[in-house]
């Protein structure tokens, strides 16, 4: 068994002792090869244009019961529902189309990640961000994808309990509005009746009782439009996926430049390492009469 390890292991240093001859003797194959690799890396680098990205940052909504104590578990904006929104070609047709650029012109190019805030939270999910970022050959159409992209989450991840809850909300306002309108118009008559009329003591008693109820109601409406007021900022500022930034496409690499020189001479040599072993292995094939 030793005999075998033995035998093996002095094939082996055999080998690597006669590639690397066949390198040295060869120096120009892996030389060459690198510098080849080199240039076509630059090539490539520079041959592919500018390039810009544009990426904009989305708290995800997190919609609630209509009290607005209870978070209600939703998919429309969960990380996982989102880049599905984002990557779709729905999503894509209108990002290209915002830019008046071919509709496949961002497939491949649009990347959605989670940003953790470090915020523990278990009744919110907006204790994480969404990261869209979008990249593409032209500045201008490059931003409006990013924000198109933006908007179409936004609007893709409302659903229609939040809409309902948001136009109920406002209803209700304008109701207490008109109520306390008319209450006052009828506390202000009460009043301007008590102080100028000359009244009977039982009269005068049943409008202070009177003002007094209107006060009452005024109140209690009060009340509940800053409780509504509250309640519909809530829903249109947290139950409704937001847009933390606009997007501004900035110039970016198309390929690192030195990254591709240096993977290109690293191939470069080591392809010509392999020509130079294989031109060796043809060289010293014992020649048939």
């Amino acid at each position: 068994m030793s005999l075998l390890s033995s035998s093996s292991e002095a094939e082996r240093d055999v080998d690597l002792g006669r590639w690397k001859r066949a390198i040295t003797l060869r120096w120009w194959l892996p030389v060459g090869g690198a510098i080849a690799g080199i240039v076509l890396g630059a090539v490539l680098a520079f041959s592919g244009g500018s390039l810009f990205q544009a990426s904009v940052l989305i708290i995800p909504g997190q919609p609630f019961t209509p009290n607005g104590g209870t978070p209600v578990l939703t998919y429309q904006a969960s990380p996982r529902a989102i880049q599905e929104l984002v990557t779709s070609e729905e999503a894509l047709k209108a990002a290209a189309d915002a830019g008046g650029v071919p509709a496949n012109a961002y497939r491949g190019r649009i990347s959605v990640t989670t940003v953790t805030t470090g915020i523990t939270s278990t009744a919110t999910r907006g204790a994480n961000l969404i990261k869209i970022v979008v990249q593409g050959k032209k500045q201008k159409a490059t931003q409006l994808a990013a924000n198109t992209l933006a908007d179409y989450v936004v609007s893709h991840t409302t659903s229609s309990y939040i809409r309902k809850v948001i136009a109920t909300y406002k209803a209700d306002l304008a109701s207490y509005k008109s109520q306390l309108d008319a209450l006052s118009l009828r506390l202000e008559a009460l009043n301007s009746a008590i102080k100028t009329e000359k009244l009977a003591p039982l009269d005068q008693l049943v409008l202070v009782s009177q003002i007094d109820n209107a006060e009452q109601r005024q109140g209690t409406l009060i009340d509940s439009q800053s409780l509504t007021q509250e309640l519909l900022a809530l829903a249109e500022n947290v139950s409704i996926t937001q847009v933390l930034n606009q997007g501004v496409a900035v110039k970016a690499a198309a390929r690192s430049s030195r990254n591709s020189m240096l993977i290109g001479l690293l191939l470069g040599l080591i392809i010509g390492s392999v020509a130079a072993v294989v031109a060796d292995s043809r060289g010293a094939r014992p020649r048939t009469a």
